[in-house]
């Protein structure tokens, strides 16, 4: 046999043993990992605005739940897919995704809802999520929100023409909100009348806000309060008036408490 085939056939024969040698190597490091325990579970939380809706106890109460015996069990017998699903079924929870690390540990990643207001139903109340979907209330939740009611029972479901122009009206106000964060701190309720125009309770302020409705004037109109609220609140007492109507172009309508002159 010539060199140059010897060695082609020793190449050959060496690749194939690495190649079983690999085999095994991973056959035996699978078999080590389906057969060790697991450890310990370690929670994480991505983009966390749920306002602390869900915690760690919270997704650990639901792991519990899905395999109440996963910690010492072995890898192979542990029920991933039953405790992601469980995971996910919290109702503040966004996404949810699972693996193991090189230490036996099951980590949990989790994408929680951010709720955008509270809405105050005939029918019950409820936190409204960034999926424009229900959130139960919470005894957890401290941080304050807007407070949404009047027109409000198909604020998910829209039934109407009308329902639906209330629907994304809300939608333009909390949007607006979110990229204009002072009036986060500015807005403790948002009152929407029968026929769809938005009323505002001020947190500094007695007097409603009346905004008219959500079009394409809707921002200009925001505009002028925000003016209006650093030229003249400031450098007067409003507290006698009971509302302030700003759907007029060129006006500012005030309107006294009944029986103040």
């Amino acid at each position: 046999m010539r060199p140059s085939k010897v060695l082609l056939v020793l190449k050959s024969i060496s690749w194939i043993g690495m190649i079983g040698l690999f085999i095994v190597i991973s056959i035996a490091a699978v078999d080590k990992r389906n057969n060790s325990r697991c450890q310990n579970l370690k929670i994480r939380f991505k983009n966390d605005e749920n306002l602390g809706f869900v915690d760690s106890r919270d997704v650990l109460k639901e792991v519990d739940l899905a395999d109440p015996s996963w910690k010492g069990k072995r890898l192979s017998k542990v029920q991933f897919n039953p405790i992601e699903n469980g995971v996910k079924m919290n109702e503040y929870v966004k996404k949810a995704e699972l693996y193991l690390d090189n230490q036996e540990n099951i980590n949990v990643v989790l994408v929680p809802k951010k709720p955008l207001a509270r809405i105050n139903s005939i029918y019950g109340d409820y936190y409204l999520s960034e999926d424009w979907d229900r959130m139960s209330l919470s005894s957890k939740f401290s941080k304050r929100i807007v407070h949404v009611s009047g027109r409000v029972e198909n604020l998910i479901n829209p039934k109407t023409k009308m329902d639906s122009f209330v629907q994304q009206s809300l939608k333009r106000v909390l949007a607006y909100c979110d990229k204009n964060t002072i009036w986060q701190d500015a807005i403790d309720q948002i009152y929407i009348a029968e026929s769809g125009k938005i009323e505002l309770v001020l947190v500094f302020m007695e007097p409603i806000v009346k905004i008219g409705y959500v079009n394409e004037e809707f921002e200009n109109r925001m505009n002028k309060v925000n003016n209006f609220i650093k030229t003249v609140v400031r450098c007067h007492d409003f507290s006698n008036y009971e509302e302030l109507d700003f759907q007029y172009s060129q006006q500012v309508i005030a309107k006294k408490k009944s029986g103040v002159n």
